[in-house]
């Protein structure tokens, strides 16, 4: 399907990929006050503070949620191109013994 040097890069662009979503995830699950803007519920206007404290936890376990989901994909983008390489480079040594 793809070369060696292709399922390399997907790679290395999956675990990028991991180290950033996991970071977000955590940073969101801690309510970091950086991802407020981010969130859906930052832009309405609120007259009663507990319903907005309380649709504010829901945005930031939504957002971490998410963010936990795509890492996960990536893990398995990770392991089909480390498969991938893997297979390729023993189909090449196959050819080349022959």
């Amino acid at each position: 399907m793809f070369g060696p040097k292709c399922n390399i890069c997907f790679m290395i662009i999956s675990v990028w990929g991991v180290l950033q979503l996991t970071s977000m995830a955590v940073c969101c699950w801690l309510r970091a006050v950086g991802f407020l803007e981010d969130l859906p519920v930052a832009h309405h206007d609120y007259t009663d503070v507990s319903k907005f404290q309380k649709d504010l936890e829901h945005s930031y376990s939504i957002a971490a949620r998410n963010c936990w989901v795509a890492a996960a994909l990536y893990v398995l983008t990770f392991l089909v191109s480390g498969y991938l390489y893997y297979k390729n480079t023993r189909a090449t040594l196959k050819v080349k013994k022959e």
